[in-house]
């Protein structure tokens, strides 16, 4: 991962300790997607569908620009339909 240690997910899973994953079933492949000009989705495969960048937006920049899509493993987060993620605050999306 690029955080290099500097998230949240990382130190709770050194935390809790696990040497190896349990994870059996094939890694899950994301198609790369335009979500705007501020915001990469090129590691979207690495989201882990936390919604805490749909929440940024929400809570923090006040706009509705990304939702969650689907349910399950289906699941992908996404811009609303016709529209891209355009907000001053869109850059600290993927940040958090």
């Amino acid at each position: 991962c690029d955080q290099g240690g500097e998230c949240q997910l990382q130190d709770l899973a050194v935390g809790y300790g696990g040497s190896g994953s349990r994870f059996k079933e094939s890694k899950r492949i994301v198609s790369k997607k335009e979500l705007g000009p501020l915001v990469s989705a090129a590691e979207m495969s690495r989201c882990i569908h936390c919604t805490r960048c749909v929440r940024f937006g929400q809570e923090i920049a006040g706009v509705m620009e990304l939702g969650m899509a689907g349910r399950g493993e289906h699941s992908e987060i996404m811009a609303f339909v016709g529209s891209t993620v355009d907000s001053e605050l869109s850059g600290n999306m993927i940040d958090v």
